[in-house]
């Protein structure tokens, strides 16, 4: 399965998750993570069990998406995983925020030049 499918069928099924617990992806976005966004000076509510496990679930499938090629997410997707343990509502804003980028960036691939 190539990166793009996987993440096609990624956001099919997050967004039909979403849509039951009333919510939606945002716009267009240009970055992984919010521009000015620092997750160890993050001081939201920290998520409930349940929240939790969601986060988590939600951050393998974006180490997954990462290893089927999609390094654009690396760092990001690394960054949110440092906070497996305690993770915070502004945590999984910004997971979400991961999802938004990969829905409007879909078949942004990058490109790299040796010089010799």
């Amino acid at each position: 399965m190539s990166s793009e499918q996987y993440v096609q069928e990624t956001l099919r099924t997050f967004e039909l998750e979403l849509s039951k617990a009333g919510k939606r992806l945002k716009g267009k976005v240009s970055t992984p993570l919010s521009n000015g966004y620092h997750p160890e000076l993050d001081v939201s509510p920290l998520l409930d069990d349940e929240q939790a496990n969601y986060y988590m679930n939600l951050i393998g499938i974006l180490r997954w998406t990462m290893e089927l090629g999609r390094i654009d997410i690396h760092v990001d997707e690394a960054l949110l995983a440092s906070f497996l343990m305690q993770p915070r509502q502004g945590h999984l804003e910004q997971v979400f925020h991961i999802f938004s980028y990969l829905k409007h960036h879909m078949r942004s691939t990058m490109v790299f030049m040796i010089l010799l």
